[in-house]
């Protein structure tokens, strides 16, 4: 695979939840007063440098055109995932139903 194609992955939200992500490599776009969510998240699909970009649940309403007008392509994927608040929100539990899917039971049930 050239270079030219390989795609990034970013995580979109504010600064003080989103920039531990910088650590395992993923591009931090953090939100700035000036800047709304649902410009920022439609440029990063637009320069076509990412396969995933996750963005913290709280901006899903302010994003949701992007979003609807991205779920159909294949790339790039946008992920919502919960703030650090708990996993009680409507990412968590995708997440956590993805996970279920994935390994065949729940990691999280509480017996």
């Amino acid at each position: 695979m050239k270079q030219e194609n390989i795609r990034k992955m970013a995580v979109l939200g504010d600064p003080s939840v989103i920039s531990g992500f910088a650590g395992i490599g993923l591009d931090v776009l953090p939100l700035v007063a000036e800047v709304k969510a649902e410009k920022l998240l439609q440029e990063a699909c637009e320069s076509e440098q990412y396969a995933a970009i996750y963005l913290t649940e709280d901006l899903v309403p302010q994003c949701k055109a992007v979003i609807d007008h991205y779920k159909d392509q294949p790339l790039p994927v946008i992920v919502p995932i919960p703030k650090a608040s708990g996993s009680d929100s409507f990412a968590g539990k995708k997440l956590q139903e993805a996970v279920r899917r994935a390994i065949g039971f729940d990691i999280n049930k509480k017996e």
